[in-house]
């Protein structure tokens, strides 16, 4: 991972008599949580995994099941109806559906 300042970030796996001038070792407790759109359309912005894939491991996350999403709803809302739940969970998985479809273009955060 490069710095601003030119300055490079490696594996802490990276022999220390095989650094560079310009390397700094990744501590092996560092831990850190990105965002990221999933490579291709419609998000022609940085391949993520290309970028940073070397130096961190990446896991991709799903939406949740219905069943996790309707449980975390009602923790978020407990005075919302479950009919309300139930249709807003159907809203959010057609409307993720056809953007897997290329049919429209969503991301998760134009729900907020």
């Amino acid at each position: 991972m490069w710095l601003p300042d030119g300055r490079k970030i490696v594996p802490s796996s990276t022999p220390p008599e095989d650094l560079k001038e310009n390397e700094i070792l990744c501590h092996p407790n560092f831990r850190a949580i990105f965002l990221a759109n999933r490579p291709g359309f419609p998000f022609l912005g940085n391949d993520f995994y290309a970028v940073m894939g070397d130096l961190l491991r990446c896991h991709p996350v799903d939406n949740p099941d219905p069943q996790s999403e309707l449980a975390l709803l009602k923790k978020y809302g407990p005075n919302v109806s479950e009919d309300i739940l139930v249709k807003l969970i159907g809203a959010f998985s057609e409307l993720r559906t056809m953007s897997d479809e290329g049919t429209f273009l969503y991301r998760t955060r134009h729900g907020n």
